[in-house]
């Protein structure tokens, strides 16, 4: 889905603890986004760091809020 880009606030880097083996963090960091859209909608994106993903970066949405 594409959106047009009123603002964006980030990154914020979210690792798990070291320690711990977490369902779901097997790529280690994550760098979160808050995104607002001309639209209106409010995004909590996040993409993996440039040095465990692919060349393309993927996007995903963590959340949604108003």
């Amino acid at each position: 889905r594409h959106h047009h880009l009123k603002r964006a606030f980030g990154p914020e880097r979210i690792t798990p603890p070291w320690w711990q083996k977490t369902h779901g963090w097997e790529q280690g960091a994550r760098d979160y986004w808050q995104i607002e859209t001309q639209e209106g909608t409010c995004l909590w994106l996040f993409t993996l760091p440039q040095k465990t993903r692919a060349l393309e970066p993927q996007w995903f949405v963590s959340g949604n809020f108003h």
